[in-house]
């Protein structure tokens, strides 16, 4: 496994990580001018969150951050997989926001966003889906695209739902 962060630390993506990502995720956020920054410490928000949830604060997305206590120095290593996953989730994130398709506001006070489980169906559509639920079918498109299948329908259905997919 690769180095973690210090606590504090920043940094832009690493050449790898843009290229790992699925079609047309790195395109889209360069288009809408998305820098994704990883900052290694938790959010105010996400420190907020740990006094009803309990446990570790959560990483967060918001404007051109992912705050990620302990992120790694790089997602691409071996064995990285999982977390590779679950920064394109985050970037997902990030490119809703700047697209206007989420905002703290909404997310806060719809509790459909807050939802990570969903369920494919051939004809889904992308308004079927909370805020949570579409960042994890950018995360799932990742995970089966390098040999981790999961869920229903496979790669066709969330490549047709994703609208930064090519």
């Amino acid at each position: 496994m690769a180095d973690r962060m210090d606590c504090g630390d920043q940094r832009l993506l690493t050449d790898r990580e843009w290229s790992a990502l699925s079609d047309g995720l790195a395109v889209a956020l360069a288009q809408v001018g998305v820098q994704p920054r990883i900052v290694a410490r938790p959010a105010v928000g996400a420190r907020l969150a740990t006094l009803w949830r309990g446990g570790k604060a959560p990483i967060l997305a918001w404007k051109d951050t992912v705050y990620w206590p302990g992120a790694l120095d790089d997602f691409t290593v071996p064995d990285a997989w999982r977390e590779m996953a679950i920064l394109q989730h985050e970037l997902h994130h990030l490119w809703e926001y700047a697209v206007g398709d989420l905002t703290w506001l909404g997310y806060g006070l719809n509790p459909r966003n807050w939802v990570y489980r969903y369920h494919l169906k051939p004809h889904s559509r992308w308004s079927d889906f909370g805020a949570e639920q579409r960042a994890c079918i950018a995360e799932d498109l990742w995970l089966i695209e390098h040999g981790h299948p999961c869920g229903d329908y496979g790669v066709e259905v969330r490549r047709r739902l994703l609208p930064w997919h090519p």
